[in-house]
């Protein structure tokens, strides 16, 4: 099921939901391989660039910037309070700032970021709003900076299967009416 911009705002803005976060996706097996993975893998992107300034857009409770190396100076932003409240527990305010912020519409200069970081975010906006989200990274990201995010497709195998099986299930029993994820591209 595809969903709009207020829909993923409206969901994320629960308490409930933003305290659950963690426990409910990253607790499994799969959800710690996943995270494990991810993790791995930015910081792999990261040692090697060594950013003086990056941004994490949709950063929730502060899962992957907590988790970052080789880190001078962070931007964690949310447009949920709640998951903002979160996120304020978890990141070191010496490294990480934390702002009340939308993918479409960012507060910072233009190329002020040498790596942006998004994950579990854009997956959720149908294409257009995927372009509207990439425009306004393009313009807050430096020349030769980097993107680092995720996306899921329909050539994901078994494994993609049985995590969307897995997911659906899981926000059934949460009594989710719509489907937090994207139907592919």
């Amino acid at each position: 099921m595809r969903i709009n911009e207020q829909d993923i705002k409206q969901l994320y803005q629960k308490d409930k939901v933003a305290q659950l976060y963690d426990q409910t996706r990253f607790t499994s097996l799969l959800g710690k391989l996943g995270h494990e993975i991810e993790i791995q893998s930015i910081n792999n992107i990261l040692s090697s660039m060594r950013p003086q300034k990056i941004l994490e857009i949709g950063a929730g409770t502060g899962r992957i910037a907590r988790n970052l190396c080789h880190i001078k100076q962070g931007v964690a932003v949310d447009s949920s309070e709640a998951m903002l409240a979160e996120l304020k527990k978890n990141l070191a305010e010496d490294t990480w700032s934390v702002l009340h912020a939308d993918i479409f519409k960012l507060p910072f200069k233009q190329k002020e970021f040498d790596a942006v970081i998004t994950f579990r975010l854009i997956r959720h906006f149908v294409k257009d709003y995927r372009i509207q989200a990439y425009k306004e990274i393009h313009r807050v990201l430096q020349e030769d900076g980097v993107l680092i995010f995720d996306v899921l497709n329909k050539h994901r195998g078994a494994l993609g299967f049985l995590a969307d099986a897995a997911t659906r299930v899981m926000a059934n029993m949460r009594g989710f009416q719509k489907a937090v994820y994207d139907a592919y591209f």
